[in-house]
């Protein structure tokens, strides 16, 4: 199994740069415009209004527990998982009931790239 040598020149291999504003102009060229989707949503407005659809009451504001997204929050995630949460991890990450308090909860941060073993 190459796998080890196949991890360290992926780790070790040089980062995506920052586009530049022409790569980005010639990018946003590229992208697929006025495209007409019937039966989806186009807009939040109301058509028949021409308002912005009211929000039901219940929805209007987040869940006071919700991971929020970014590096820092990624890295607050981490760093209490590894100081703290981690002590319990392997008995109660698999029930529902405490694998909130227990398990590493950092997918979401690895998934989107806040995270990751390249730096």
């Amino acid at each position: 199994d190459d796998f080890s040598n196949k991890f360290q020149t992926f780790v070790n291999s040089k980062l995506w740069e920052t586009p530049t504003e022409e790569q980005l102009r010639c990018l946003r060229q590229r992208l697929v415009q006025g495209l007409i989707l019937h039966g989806r949503c186009e807009s939040p407005l109301d058509p028949r209004q021409h308002e912005i659809i009211e929000i039901p009451l219940e929805h209007r504001s987040d869940r006071h527990d919700r991971q929020r997204g970014g590096e820092s929050e990624g890295m607050a995630i981490l760093e209490s998982f590894l100081l703290h949460r981690g002590r319990h991890y392997s008995s109660g990450i698999s029930s529902p009931n405490t694998s909130w308090t227990t398990g590493a909860r950092i997918s979401p941060y690895v998934t989107w790239g806040n995270l990751s073993t390249r730096y």
